[in-house]
């Protein structure tokens, strides 16, 4: 893992050959193509006290120096905001995540890997939903072998090649899955999800260019 301070671009220019152009006001830009991993909300926590939790990052790879970078990341619970009776969010709903990656990233590829039950009830909620638009391409990345998707992530940070900031959300699974390796998480998972994902579909630059 490479500790990274997690910076927004100033503006995104979307390319042709299905990247952005990332112009940051103190570094040099970065051509990326931009893709994520979604774990739609499970169980987690001891059998005395249960939740339930989903997980969602954005990935940029950049092109010309092949390293990959979570630049968001969110956990939820449902798609749209869940407000209490004073009308307070109480849990962030991952459509406006879906909206900010594409605003901010032109994102729209998210790679899942779940049952198919549970990815349509989620898929459905996001199809229903008047808040979020446009839509996320959904794309199913099933693998038969846990320990080979585990070695995929594993593979790319030890070369670092994969970097994610260090104290976030995602780097705290991932403490916590070195210190237990059977400890399953929602981030672990849609981290596995996104790099499998790329893996198997991965960007090609365009011939001709």
């Amino acid at each position: 893992m490479i500790d990274i301070k997690l910076e927004r671009p100033q503006s995104v220019i979307l390319n042709r050959d299905k990247t952005a152009t990332l112009y940051y006001s103190d570094k040099e830009n970065v051509k990326a193509y931009m893709y994520g991993g979604v774990c739609w909300p499970i169980l987690v926590g001891p059998s005395t006290s249960r939740s339930v939790r989903g997980f969602v990052v954005l990935l940029a790879y950049d092109v010309l120096n092949d390293v990959h970078s979570v630049v968001d990341q969110q956990e939820f619970v449902t798609v749209d905001h869940f407000r209490d009776e004073n009308n307070m969010i109480t849990h962030y709903g991952v459509g406006m995540f879906f909206n900010r990656a594409w605003k901010d990233y032109f994102a729209e590829r998210f790679y899942y890997n779940q049952r198919a039950d549970t990815h349509r009830r989620y898929k459905l909620e996001i199809l229903r939903s008047y808040t979020v638009s446009p839509k996320p391409l959904l794309l199913n990345t099933h693998w038969d072998d846990d320990e080979i998707a585990d070695q995929s992530v594993i593979e790319k940070a030890q070369l670092r090649k994969l970097k994610w900031s260090k104290e976030s959300l995602l780097d705290t699974a991932v403490e916590e899955l070195i210190v237990d390796p059977d400890h399953s998480s929602p981030e672990w998972n849609a981290l596995r999800c996104a790099v499998v994902g790329f893996d198997r579909y991965p960007w090609r630059k365009p011939k001709g260019d």
